[in-house]
């Protein structure tokens, strides 16, 4: 009972310290920074959510669609329910690696004031190393802009060469500031990795990005910004964090005012707890006070990005630079690439599309589906036969009765005692009394009783075989 009101404790939705005041306190040991989309997002970066990204993207491609193809305009971005990983995946299986370099369309604008003062501080000697699951580029810009060398680290092989040229006695040993990206970076298209809904399959660290993460958690505090933490209530990343927590120096999560919600954080901490700490603040604004009221002699605060008065005017300028990119991107393609996508992209997003994938759902939802282990099972009987252990009429009549269990589990279960019925009445002479003809007789019921009863069925598909 201790343990579960320790893990309780760990409660998202109550009141918190600000970043700032947490900032002042880890400002003399320094720390590192774990860094999601939304730093990315204020102006004058303005970075789209993934959601407004994939609508740009569709809203360009299908803009270009030349009117001669004859798309029905109802099978256009009409449904909105798939997931932009979906449209991702529908992409790069016709492009492959070509596909990524789409996400070049999100360096179009400036780095903003939270890549600006992480360059500072990186700069400063304060912050010690970014992880970030960002592809664009306006952090290494920002370094750059403040002359700070950095280690980039984006493959595996870099993460572990890296370790292998720092791990002193067992303790990492930094020369300078190291930025990693662990989905991948717009500069090396292929290395972008978070996209499709295959990697869904297999999220977490890979090994090597696992030991410098470890590493850096042992040594410093970890500062989460702009980072929602949904991916964390995937097991590989609970396992991660399980082995992890118990060498963990500090976590310190921030979100916005009056945020609420997020991950299983109880259960993803569990072995952490007692040095995980939640912090509000408002970005970039938590941070450029943090600047402005915190005495670091290293560090000039003069070029941070002024006060915008006008950001919903910027945010439209970034959006139409996007679209710039997207239509000579998508201008590029090979026709036969665009033909492939209107033919994958336009069936899914058709309402006529979605709701005969409906219907088809819940017509199948009360079958055992068909399964392929038949194939297996039709092997074995080969086998046999070819052992002489069954003679080759034996072998066509197991085949026969294994090719009618299978076809029958496509067929809603109420209706099997009907259709045996049916077979062994021998109701329909000359089909249901013939081992060939009978399995194509319950193909045919197969594809009619989803729209007749089976009384229905039966009788068409006796009609169909005749």
């Amino acid at each position: 009972m201790e343990n579960y009101n320790q893990i309780n404790n760990l409660n998202p939705d109550k009141d918190h310290q600000t970043l700032e005041d947490l900032l002042k306190e880890i400002i003399n040991e320094g720390f590192f920074a774990f860094c999601g989309a939304g730093i990315s997002i204020p102006p004058p970066s303005c970075a789209p959510s993934w959601w407004s990204f994939t609508e740009e993207l569709l809203m360009s491609f299908f803009g270009q669609v030349p009117n001669d193809w004859g798309i029905p305009e109802d099978f256009k971005l009409k449904a909105s329910n798939r997931q932009p990983e979906e449209v991702f995946e529908n992409f790069s299986s016709i492009l492959e690696s070509k596909f990524f370099n789409v996400f070049e369309a999100l360096n179009v604008a400036s780095p903003n004031n939270i890549h600006l003062i992480l360059a500072k501080l990186a700069k400063a000697n304060i912050l010690k190393a970014c992880i970030t699951t960002n592809f664009d580029v306006y952090l290494e810009q920002a370094l750059k802009n403040e002359g700070v060398e950095y280690d980039l680290l984006v493959e595996n092989q870099e993460f572990e060469d890296y370790l292998n040229n720092n791990i002193k006695i067992g303790e990492l040993k930094q020369t300078k500031f190291v930025l990693c990206k662990i989905h991948g970076t717009t500069e090396r298209p292929n290395t972008i990795v978070a996209v499709a809904s295959a990697y869904k399959m297999s999220k977490g660290f890979s090994e090597p990005k696992a030991n410098l993460f470890k590493n850096l958690l042992s040594k410093y505090p970890c500062l989460y910004l702009g980072y929602s933490g949904w991916d964390y209530n995937h097991i590989n990343y609970q396992r991660f964090w399980e082995n992890a927590g118990p060498i963990v120096k500090k976590i310190i999560w921030n979100r916005r005012p009056n945020e609420k919600g997020g991950p299983d954080f109880n259960l993803i901490f569990k072995t952490c707890r007692d040095r995980f700490e939640f912090c509000e603040g408002e970005l970039p604004d938590a941070l450029v006070n943090f600047m402005h009221n915190t005495q670091i002699n290293t560090i000039s605060i003069d070029n941070l990005n002024k006060e915008f008065l006008n950001i919903e005017e910027i945010y439209n300028r970034a959006k139409q630079e996007r679209g710039v990119f997207l239509h000579s991107w998508i201008s590029n393609l090979p026709e036969a690439h665009k033909l492939g996508l209107v033919m994958i992209e336009s069936s899914q997003f058709s309402e006529r599309f979605q709701d005969f994938m409906k219907v088809t759902k819940e017509i199948t939802s009360n079958t055992e589906g068909v399964s392929f282990d038949f194939v297996k099972e039709l092997q074995d009987l080969a086998q046999k036969m070819t052992n002489k252990e069954i003679t080759i009429q034996e072998y066509q009549q197991r085949a026969m009765e294994l090719q009618f269990r299978n076809v029958m589990k496509s067929i809603k279960k109420e209706y099997h005692p009907h259709i045996m019925k049916a077979i062994n009445e021998n109701r329909y002479p000359g089909i249901t009394d013939n081992s060939i003809y009978v399995n194509q007789f319950i193909v045919y019921i197969t594809q009619l009783s989803k729209w007749f009863d089976v009384e229905k069925a039966l009788e068409l598909s006796a009609h169909y075989q005749k």
